[in-house]
């Protein structure tokens, strides 16, 4: 029988044919095992893929799409009106797709 939780980013093993993917993308965009702290605060969010913004993945020099409704969506739902219990959206890439995760 399968598991029944979520998958570890850190855990998910990349696509035959993909490897290496993580160099054509920005560092802030990769689930990461070199900081502890930043590892252990990615292992306690909640990360599902966002398919209805990005249902295919996302070629490198088109981050900049990401970027710009990241900065928009968490300047908005922060800075201008405080939604609560949302300040943000984070997101990271596993193999071209994009997760997202609210921030408390």
């Amino acid at each position: 029988m399968g598991s029944t939780k979520f998958p570890v980013p850190h855990e998910i093993e990349p696509i035959p044919g993909t490897e290496g993917w993580e160099r054509m993308y920005p560092y802030q965009y990769q689930f990461v095992t070199d900081d502890p702290e930043r590892e252990q605060y990615e292992k306690d969010s909640f990360w599902f893929y966002d398919g209805l913004h990005y249902p295919e993945p996302l070629y490198p020099f088109d981050t900049i799409w990401d970027e710009a409704w990241y900065l928009a969506l968490s300047q908005f739902s922060h800075r201008i009106f405080s939604i609560p219990p949302v300040m943000g959206v984070d997101h990271r890439m596993i193999n071209g797709y994009v997760y997202i995760s609210p921030v408390p």
